[in-house]
């Protein structure tokens, strides 16, 4: 693997922890289609070929402990039934990993099928859940809610026009028992944290800020509030590499699988490092660079 000692977007320092660590494979937004053309910069009917290249990617990297699916994993198939088979085809491409392999649910899939049917398909445990390994605590959101209210889930049966799926801004919650659910899980942790989000908790490129978590500040308050046991927030839905420390918080949002024709690709490997509280994620394929918290 190539590395590369440049100064970190998050805070102009350059990397070079040593120590305790666990690393993990990460895709996102892979928008897989294979009915759709190009369109939008989304390469829909290159998923597959995407997908195996990361898998086999992740499989020749020694000591992974998990790899991550964070959402978007299908576009938006015809109707249903055709989106359980596309869901079903990229996800037996990605059981090729031989890490244990965790999921989570992006607004498209919610195009066409539930979060039930989703998680049928995907495995996924629950909405939201966590899980830990080498002494970090895994954290995953469901930012898929249309108001500020436990019952506004996003789903096909969603009203049509009470949310654009198409244009800025773009609706999504974590709601009230959701957020106490993650400040108790975050309290209860043995070990230091990081979050997984569809949607960026923290995203600040003028003009996009109405893409990322709509109630994103109430959830950075519960962040802030844990101080240095939150050592990152790792999300996607923009499609762009970004990187910010807030406090003591790493916010990267990572870009989409689906960006670019393949054979490039764009899947990262992230090392957390939870003694030192640092985070560092490779992003492949396109860009690629190098970040400590």
């Amino acid at each position: 693997m190539t590395t590369f000692k440049t100064p970190c977007r998050a805070n102009g320092d350059l990397f070079g922890p040593t120590g305790n660590s666990v690393s993990f494979g990460f895709i996102t937004d892979t928008h897989h289609d294979p009915a759709k053309a190009t369109s939008l910069g989304k390469y829909y009917q290159d998923a597959v070929n995407k997908v195996t290249a990361s898998v086999a990617a992740f499989n020749a990297i020694p000591g992974l402990s998990f790899v991550f699916q964070n959402g978007d994993f299908i576009d938006s198939s015809a109707d249903a039934a055709t989106a359980l088979v596309d869901l079903a085809a990229i996800k037996g491409v990605f059981d090729g990993a031989n890490a244990p392999r965790y999921h989570n649910v992006g607004n498209h899939e919610l195009f066409t099928l539930t979060k039930a049917q989703t998680h049928g398909v995907t495995g996924q445990s629950a909405k939201w859940y966590s899980f830990a390994y080498g002494g970090v605590t895994f954290i995953v959101l469901d930012g898929n809610f249309t108001a500020d209210d436990d019952t506004a889930d996003l789903s096909p049966s969603t009203p049509s026009g009470s949310v654009d799926y198409t244009r800025s801004p773009f609706i999504s919650y974590i709601p009230p028992t959701q957020r106490a659910w993650l400040a108790a899980t975050i309290a209860a942790s043995a070990y230091p944290c990081v979050i997984f989000c569809h949607y960026p908790v923290y995203y600040l490129y003028p003009g996009q800020q109405s893409w990322g978590l709509t109630n994103a500040a109430a959830v950075r308050t519960i962040i802030d509030a844990a101080g240095s046991k939150v050592i990152a927030c790792v999300c996607g839905h923009i499609h762009d590499n970004h990187i910010r420390k807030v406090g003591s918080c790493v916010y990267a949002t990572l870009d989409a699988v689906s960006s670019y024709a393949y054979p490039a690709v764009n899947h990262s490997i992230v090392t957390v490092y939870p003694d030192l509280r640092r985070i560092k994620i490779i992003a492949a394929g396109y860009h690629m660079s190098e970040i400590p918290g």
